[in-house]
Parts: C-alpha cells; structure tokens; sequence
C-alpha cells in the first residue's frame, strides 16, 4: 500500500448501473443507503446485503469483488472507507430525538433529512445543521451528544 493512500475517506455517490465496485484491498467499506429504493450488493467470499430502506446499512471488505443490485432504479448512498489496519468505524443511524456517547479520532455528521440540531451536554452551544450537509466537528471527540429534528448518520473514526 502507498503511504501516501488516505487512511479514510467518505463520499456520496448515485449508483444507476448494476456494475461491480472497485476493489479497495486494504478498505473496510460501509455503505448507507439514502434515498432509492433498494439495494443489493453480492460479494465473493462474503454474505450478501440487501439495503431496503433509507439508513439501512452494509459493512464489508474492499478486497473482494461486489456486485450491486439495484432493486427499483438508481440510489443514493454514503460510502465510508477506512483502512482496515489504522482505523475502526463506528456507524450510528439517528431519526429520533437520541442521546449516544462519542468517543472518537474524528466525528462526522451527514444529514439525511430534516434540519437536525446537535447539542453536546454540560455545554450551552447548539449547532444546527441544514438537509444534505456534511460535517466534520472538532477532533478528537468524547462526550455525550444529542440529535433531534431530523435523520443524521453519526460516523466515529478511530
């Protein structure tokens, strides 16, 4: 592997075609699903997925060959790729008002619907977010956060 590969990385992408993934050996992937109506994904050497609904999730290896089946036309879908040696994932779906603990390297936010809003407690700021927006907070997190207002994936990179 090239040092010079990124350890993670994040991205939103369209899928309209039923054609395989690109291999990513040394990735852990997990993919979200946003919007569409479903998603199928057969991997070598590995359990299949079926994504259904928005937030459903898969988590699989980047070394094997996947094939995407779409269910009824074109998705949209968060990718996250991490580099299997350096980093742990940790995927949190919110559509209701929640609290959840973070401790984390880096915390993103990517708002799916709605106009969330994010409040660390024992702290007096609340940051609100707009539909479709991504956001990286300060690093490194720890704490309890809570969401309300809207459905947001909470991703945790260590």
């Amino acid at each position: 592997m090239d040092s010079k590969e990124p350890v993670w990385r994040i991205s939103q992408a369209d899928i309209v075609h039923n054609t395989a993934f690109s291999l990513f050996p040394y990735y852990n992937r997990s993919l979200v699903l946003i919007d569409g109506a479903g998603l199928g994904l057969t991997h070598v050497d590995q359990p299949p997925h079926t994504l259904k609904k928005p937030l459903d999730t898969a988590h699989f290896s980047g070394k094997y060959e996947t094939l995407p089946t779409l269910l009824d036309g074109s998705v949209r879908v968060l990718n996250i790729m991490a580099q299997a040696r350096d980093c742990q994932v940790k995927l949190t779906t919110v559509s209701t008002p929640t609290t959840i603990h973070v401790d984390c390297t880096y915390l993103a936010l990517f708002v799916v619907s709605g106009e969330p809003s994010l409040d660390r407690l024992g702290e007096s700021e609340l940051v609100s977010f707009s539909a479709e927006n991504f956001v990286q907070i300060y690093q490194p997190c720890s704490g309890d956060y809570r969401f309300s207002g809207g459905s947001v994936i909470v991703i945790q990179i260590s």
